[in-house]
């Protein structure tokens, strides 16, 4: 998150009110308190949009905290269902940036995972390493492409000892 705010400048005080939602629904969410998490969540989401418009990556990162949320209380298929929605609206950014798209797959991945729908798990896997070798051809950045690199085989690490 710290990355996507520091794009948008700090002295916007609609970022900083979305961050404060955010952070109170993180913190929540990591004592386990899920319903309040999903609350403040959702505040963020809603300020988001009314702040940033309904594409916007602000709007994503929401989305996806709270897929994980509804996937944490039971309720897997709104909870996928807002990941999905997550990959569709980084696809359409203006400043599309395929390790956006990376990250995001990756969250839906999870999501199948924790589901336990893992062949639709590891097709987000697939996809998000298809993106992946699109950044690295286009790419100049050998250091933001080596930190994929190592996130991406965590992810595949973590994958596999889940369904074994």
């Amino acid at each position: 998150l710290l990355g996507v705010i520091s794009s948008y400048g700090q002295t916007d005080s609609s970022l900083q009110m979305f961050q404060m939602y955010y952070n109170l629904a993180s913190d929540a969410f990591k004592y386990g308190n899920y319903e309040s998490a999903l609350s403040w969540y959702q505040r963020s989401l809603d300020y988001a949009k009314s702040n940033f418009g309904e594409n916007d990556i602000l709007v994503a990162t929401a989305l996806s905290k709270i897929g994980k949320t509804q996937i944490k209380m039971g309720n897997k298929d709104d909870g996928v269902n807002n990941l999905k929605e997550c990959v569709r609206i980084g696809r359409l950014l203006d400043n599309y940036n395929p390790a956006t798209i990376v990250f995001l797959l990756s969250d839906l991945a999870d999501g199948y995972r924790d589901c336990s729908q893992y062949d639709n798990a590891l097709g987000c896997y697939k996809e998000a390493l298809k993106e992946l070798q699109k950044w690295r051809k286009c790419s100049t950045e050998n250091e933001d492409i080596n930190l994929l690199d190592k996130f991406f085989a965590i992810f595949f690490i973590s994958f596999f000892f889940e369904i074994i």
